[in-house]
């Protein structure tokens, strides 16, 4: 169980630092056991965020956690402009979003 929460990690932290700027394509086997990596783009500057940070705060709760279900909030820095600056945004954590937009849009209508 261990190695696969490593494994996961890595995986979210190997998307981080991906030096192109877009998400890389990575395959780890896990057994007979799976985990769900869930990764929440956010913002303080975001009206709509709050709810989103509420439901990914509950897995704090949840037996699954850790074990199974690998929760990510990436702070992102657009919302900044309208004049409350997000403390915890990485510019590279909105490339990553947009990233990810244009993997799952390709791969939705291929």
């Amino acid at each position: 169980m261990r190695t696969q929460i490593i494994r996961n990690l890595l995986y979210a932290g190997a998307r981080l630092f991906a030096s192109s700027g877009h998400a890389l394509d990575v395959t780890f086997g896990s057994g007979k056991t799976r985990g769900h990596l869930v990764e929440l783009f956010t913002s303080e500057g975001c009206s709509s965020c709050p709810p989103a940070d509420r439901w990914l705060s509950r897995l704090k709760r949840d037996s699954r956690l850790w074990k199974s279900v690998f929760p990510v909030a990436f702070h992102v820095d657009y919302w900044d402009y309208i004049g409350w600056p997000d403390r915890f945004a990485v510019p590279q954590y909105s490339a990553l979003q947009r990233a990810s937009i244009n993997v799952l849009t390709r791969s939705n209508f291929a």
